[in-house]
Order: C-alpha cells, then structure tokens, then sequence
C-alpha cells in the first residue's frame, strides 16, 4: 500500500466514525427516524460493525 493510499484509507475510516458518531446523536435526538436507522445500518454494516 502506496502511503498516499494509506492516508486517503484513514481519511476515509475517520469519515465513518464521524458519521456513525453523528447519526447515534440524531438517533438519541429522534430516536422515532427511520431513515436515521437507516443511515445507521448503512455504516455499521459498511464498517463490519454488529
């Protein structure tokens, strides 16, 4: 792995856990929101969360 890569592949991961961070607030906020659910799904599955 060319270390540009490796930092574009970090750069990409923090993304993720930015977004995952910002969707469990909203989901605490709304917890009635499906497409949030949704969302929330989304990037455990694309992070191989459970």
């Amino acid at each position: 792995m060319a270390p540009d890569d490796r930092q574009l592949s970090t750069d990409a991961s923090g993304n993720y856990n930015q977004a995952l961070e910002t969707y469990k607030y909203i989901h605490r906020r709304f917890p009635d929101n499906v497409e949030c659910l949704k969302f929330l799904v989304r990037i455990c599955s694309d992070l191989g969360l459970k």
